[in-house]
């Protein structure tokens, strides 16, 4: 059994309001996370986000009800939008309640049967490798999901593994995070990590470590400048006390206090180059070279210092590009008969509701199966980080349907949500209708030939 644990982070206080970021985790991997605000006692979630490969596995139910348990003085605002702009209804159905329903709407099989005539195009998005000619479902649910638009499925590639929010201190000093390491060693950040003292209570997380030798350089020339500084600073107290002796004549006298300016200069000279040689502002205004030239923005900067907050994406244990997606596939599914279809969203009047998600009620999947049924159609949201959680309607299909369809590929990408589009196509749909359509051209000026 895999433990499941919590990390809780008050982010910000500003204008009466504030900031949090509840994490979920599983053996000390991060599963998801959930950022929302507190304004006058009302919460209201701002973004939640899933491991892409871990998805419809309750994280984000378990994010929301965890988050509401920390705050129950504060009411909490459901703020997720479906794909029409309406926002969901959250609703407390008891499980057995709806499963009871379902399977008596089932029995009686009322007007929630939906035909989905063969040739109809069904949407999956993935970075899956298996072959396209061997369709598949999920080992959770027994369900191969598709949807009704190019736009949604290539939601469900993931644009990259998982995104980190770190600072650009924790970037430059050491760090027990192995993606952090090896981003270090990748721009000539070399620690000696087996002289690195960790303790989470110190500044960085850190209480002893040898420098890193690209900064070493400047650490020796900042320190010898001290040590200059401090030695300017005792010839001139030394000069100070000879001014005391009486016995001095006046050009003797002269020649010191000329000297004992001079040293002052010299002093403040060497402290103003000791300024330009902050280690720290050094450290992060490299780092912060680094990523901008990876095409990031920070979210966050803090002149003073340079010590910028920054979102990152993470692939393989590297931080990649700003640009980086991962390359997957948009399987265009096509049934060869009609396939009898049960709606559980009684013609997509019901929107779906975060707080008690579709994609769990494994009972309704195994009475819509018992019952015949070709597969089942539910609400469900996708997340996006242009519009946070955008509801939308999801077809699954049964593994005894899977026979009876065909599936074309093409390459693809993830697409954040974009509605501008009244088709809610995508470039590489649109792609493939066009060859497509060449093809279909091709061979009827053949059979015209012939």
């Amino acid at each position: 059994m895999k433990n499941l644990s919590f990390e809780h982070e008050h982010l910000n206080h500003h204008h009466g309001q504030d900031d949090y970021e509840l994490g979920i985790y599983e053996d000390d991997e991060v599963m998801g996370y959930v950022d929302y605000t507190i304004f006058q006692n009302e919460i209201t979630v701002s973004y939640i986000m899933v491991r892409p490969n871990r998805r419809r596995e309750g994280f984000g139910s378990m994010l929301i009800k965890k988050m509401k348990s920390l705050h129950p003085e504060s009411v909490y605002l459901p703020s997720y939008k479906t794909d029409l702009g309406a926002k969901f209804k959250h609703k407390d159905v008891k499980l057995n309640e709806e499963l009871k329903r379902i399977k008596n709407l089932i029995t009686e099989q009322r007007t929630n049967d939906l035909i989905i005539k063969a040739g109809t195009e069904l949407f999956h998005g993935t970075i899956e490798g298996y072959d396209k000619r061997d369709l598949r479902v999920g080992g959770y649910d027994k369900i191969f999901w598709t949807t009704l638009y190019p736009i949604i499925s290539q939601t469900y590639i993931p644009s990259s593994g998982i995104k980190i929010f770190t600072s650009t201190a924790h970037l430059a000093n050491p760090t027990d995070s192995k993606d952090i390491q090896n981003f270090q060693r990748t721009i000539g950040i070399n620690y000696d990590y087996s002289k690195v003292r960790f303790n989470h209570q110190a500044r960085y997380g850190v209480d002893s470590f040898e420098e890193a030798p690209i900064f070493q350089k400047i650490s020796d020339r900042f320190w010898n400048l001290r040590d200059l500084a401090f030695k300017k600073y005792q010839e001139a107290q030394d000069i100070k006390k000879k001014l005391d002796d009486d016995s001095l004549s006046d050009d003797e006298q002269d020649v010191l206090f000329k000297r004992w300016g001079e040293l002052e200069d010299e002093e403040v000279n060497i402290r103003k180059e000791i300024n330009k040689l902050d280690k720290d502002k050094i450290k992060n205004q490299y780092i912060n070279l680094k990523l901008k030239k990876l095409g990031y923005e920070p979210s966050y900067k803090d002149d003073y210092n340079f010590d910028y907050n920054w979102r990152l994406k993470i692939v393989d244990n590297n931080i990649v590009p700003a640009d980086f997606k991962e390359k997957g596939r948009l399987l265009i599914i096509k049934p060869k008969r009609d396939l009898k279809i049960y709606d559980t969203t009684s013609n997509e009047e019901r929107e779906p509701d975060l707080t008690d998600v579709d994609y769990h009620k494994h009972g309704w999947f195994e009475s819509a199966m018992s019952a015949g049924y070709d597969g089942i159609k539910i609400a469900d949201y996708a997340q996006s980080e242009n519009m946070g959680n955008v509801g939308h309607y999801s077809i699954g299909l049964f593994q005894s349907t899977l026979k009876d369809v065909v599936a074309d590929e093409v390459k693809a990408i993830h697409h954040d949500l974009d509605f501008t589009r009244d088709d809610n196509s995508t470039p590489e749909y649109l792609s493939y209708k066009e060859k497509l359509k060449e093809e279909i051209n091709r061979i009827k000026g053949l059979i015209i030939l012939l």
